[in-house]
């Protein structure tokens, strides 16, 4: 009993195996929108409580559009539920009930994330009760994200068991958190550029929210690259004998450093909201770059 998202990627989520070209982007593009809510999240919480302590205007907004992105790019996992609710049955249903573990997780998740952005308008005067749905689906979408790198089987056979605590988990969890913040920033310029001209809060606040976005992402990306190379430094380097090796582990070092001179400029800009090239062409960069990343990851002889 398995959920099919899994089984059709399957041939790239066995670890240390060269994945097919093909099975790799397909796995890369289906990791962006996970990536991207789980980050958005993780930044409209912060936010929300800056907004709390300090009392800022533009940090609610800002709070409340990274709400909104991060529902929308979770709105993808959504076609997924019938399919996970369907396995759930029929795995209950089995004598004994055979489920995989990380599946009643991943449901809850499904059910706490609408309930954290659905929740922001009632509760606006309860912090608690604002706050609290979103670091739980944070902390559950962090935790199912990380098993999807590390044991995918949790997802594919009911007798699958989680990792063992290790120095290679905490690695992975730290990359797989960085690259999620990250995501998230990258697209939320994009997001912002294209929802102006519904809620312009004014040219002051996006000066603000696009410079927050691409420092963010700078920050996260050398915090990925940090991570990345510290699962380098103990599984020891992938293997680099064929070009086809050669040129992901290249452009997995290359591409994130292009990412960061694009976020400087923008982070730095003092008219940011002329920057929509580079925040377009920086968005393209890092989602070539986390496939190479993929790849050259899975390369590793890591074993958790």
């Amino acid at each position: 009993m398995s959920l099919p998202f899994f089984d059709l990627f399957a041939p790239a989520l066995a670890p240390g195996l060269p994945p097919p070209p093909r099975a790799l982007l397909w796995a890369c593009l289906a990791a962006l929108p996970p990536l991207t809510a789980l980050g958005a999240l993780w930044t409209s919480l912060a936010a929300d409580a800056a907004a709390l302590v300090r009392g800022r205007a533009f940090l609610d907004k800002y709070a409340l559009q990274s709400s909104q992105l991060a529902f929308r790019a979770a709105l993808p996992l959504c076609l997924l539920l019938p399919a996970a609710l369907q396995a759930a049955l029929r795995g209950l249903a089995e004598n004994p009930p055979a489920l995989p573990p990380a599946l009643p997780p991943a449901l809850l998740w499904a059910a706490l994330f609408p309930a954290w952005h659905l929740a922001r308008g009632p509760a606006r005067g309860r912090p608690l009760l604002r706050l609290c749905p979103g670091i739980l689906a944070g902390l559950l979408g962090t935790a199912l994200l990380f098993l999807a790198a590390a044991a995918p089987d949790l997802f594919r056979s009911p007798g699958a068991e989680p990792p063992a605590p290790s120095a290679a988990a905490a690695l992975l969890l730290a990359w797989t958190l960085a690259q999620a913040l990250a995501a998230g920033a990258c697209c939320a310029p994009l997001w912002l550029f294209w929802r102006r001209g519904r809620a312009d809060f004014g040219r002051d606040y996006y000066a603000f929210a696009l410079r927050a976005s691409a420092r963010q992402a700078l920050a996260a990306t050398l915090a990925a690259l940090a991570a990345g190379a510290g699962l380098l430094a103990l599984c020891g380097p992938p293997p680099l004998s064929l070009p086809q090796d050669q040129a992901p582990a290249a452009a997995a070092c290359a591409l994130p450093l292009l990412c960061l001179l694009l976020w400087a400029r923008i982070g730095s800009s003092p008219t940011p909201q002329r920057r929509k090239p580079e925040a377009f062409a920086a968005c393209l960069l890092f989602a070539a770059a986390l496939c190479a990343q993929f790849f050259t990851l899975w390369r590793l002889p890591l074993v958790l």
